[in-house]
């Protein structure tokens, strides 16, 4: 057996279907992950919780609306244009865009550990951007629900 066979055997492959509803997990998972950051932060550090709140949720449309809507498309034409017939369940992202994720994770940590910005400010940017990421979550498995490639 070849390198090349043992390596085709040893890929994780999986249905386009499948990719699709690997982009929801991850989305919603990121998602929640920023939630246990912001909504603690946002109760710790605002006096006015459920004023603090609606700024973060109304910041959803632009935020969704300028930047995840164009990245949930390109997500979804990746996946639709595949040529595997199982991909890499890997392969849901680019590479440009594992390095693009790698370096917003990077900067989220830079900035809650030096404090770069002030908590309150954080915190409702948190809601905002933990809303368009569970967005995307969702409409990835609304998708995933009748993909049929």
């Amino acid at each position: 057996m070849g390198i090349k066979n043992l390596l085709i055997c040893l890929k994780p492959g999986v249905s386009h279907r499948t990719l699709v509803f690997t982009a929801a997990l991850i989305w919603g998972f990121a998602g929640l992950k920023i939630l246990w950051i912001g909504i603690p932060g946002l109760l710790y550090s605002s006096h006015h919780v459920a004023l603090h709140f609606s700024i973060g949720l109304a910041g959803v449309i632009p935020f969704f609306y300028f930047v995840f809507r164009k990245v949930f498309h390109n997500h979804l034409r990746r996946i639709n244009t595949l040529m595997a017939d199982k991909p890499c369940i890997f392969s849901f992202f680019s590479f440009k865009s594992y390095l693009l994720m790698i370096m917003m994770i990077a900067l989220g940590i830079l900035v809650s550990n030096f404090h770069i910005f002030p908590t309150l400010e954080k915190n409702i940017f948190y809601i905002s951007l933990e809303m368009s990421l569970f967005t995307s979550a969702l409409l990835f498995f609304w998708v995933g629900l009748f993909f049929n490639k």
